[in-house]
């Protein structure tokens, strides 16, 4: 779980959040920001973990994955609620790029045209 879930985690966070559009700054970013946290984040999930699986293996066999969704829903809501958080300044970013993309309207003297102005970095995969 440490070694793959926390840097996707972190990897997919920057994805969402990120300021670039390149994933190896996704992967580099996110692997600092666990590396970062690390200590913090692998105390909380054996705190957790440990003692779950020890309840976990007790209980009867049909309402062991039950009891596993559980704790993994709360698990997820706690790493949700503690590392989540996006920064301001990202997504005042985030923000005035998509507002700069917007489609326009474009006008020609005999006929009034209505078309999708595109942001200069745009390459269409294929027209219809």
């Amino acid at each position: 779980l440490p070694v793959i879930y926390f840097p996707c985690y972190y990897t997919v966070k920057e994805l969402v959040s990120g300021k670039s559009w390149n994933p190896v700054d996704w992967a580099k970013d996110g692997v600092t920001k666990y590396t970062k946290n690390m200590k913090e984040d692998l105390t909380a999930m054996v705190k957790l973990w440990g003692p779950s699986d020890c309840i976990q293996f007790v209980l009867p066999i049909h309402i062991r994955l039950p009891f596993r969704h559980f704790v993994s829903f709360f698990w997820t809501a706690y790493v949700s609620f503690t590392r989540g958080k996006i920064d301001a300044t990202t997504t005042v970013t985030a923000t005035n790029a998509a507002v700069s993309v917007a489609p326009k309207k474009l006008e020609t003297s005999s006929t009034t045209t209505t078309t999708t102005a595109r942001p200069a970095s745009f390459t269409p995969v294929a027209e219809k």
